[in-house]
């Protein structure tokens, strides 16, 4: 039986990200799905269950933040490993962040090899 590729949810309100982020990852195997506010990336993952989430702080209808918050409540969502990205290096947003449950951080714009890595050390983890 042939294994499916694993799925990452990209949340990102940027399409031009969203474009980069796939770029990188898809050749290496994983399967990219969209979304392009907290809301979407919540149904997604209650869905698809993937294997990672990067999730954006910056975006709208529902931030980054909460959308962490309430993936990390619910029963079917709350064991999968969220990686935010922010464009701002803001300490007090990344600490809240990683209290809130998330597994890492990514400050954007970054690189393929950088962002790679620690992709492959949250999975390796989960």
């Amino acid at each position: 039986m042939k294994s499916e590729r694993p799925i990452v949810i990209v949340a990102d309100d940027q399409p031009v990200m969203q474009k980069i982020i796939a770029t990188i990852l898809e050749p290496r195997g994983f399967k990219v799905e969209l979304a392009s506010n907290g809301v979407e990336a919540i149904m997604k993952a209650k869905v698809m269950i993937p294997k990672l989430i990067l999730l954006d702080i910056d975006m709208p209808i529902m931030d980054g933040l909460a959308t962490l918050q309430a993936m990390k409540q619910v029963e079917m969502t709350k064991n999968i490993p969220i990686i935010m990205l922010t464009s701002h290096a803001d300490k007090s947003m990344i600490q809240a962040s990683i209290d809130n449950g998330a597994s890492d951080y990514v400050i954007k714009p970054t690189r393929a090899d950088l962002l790679l890595k620690k992709i492959a050390k949250v999975i390796n983890q989960s």
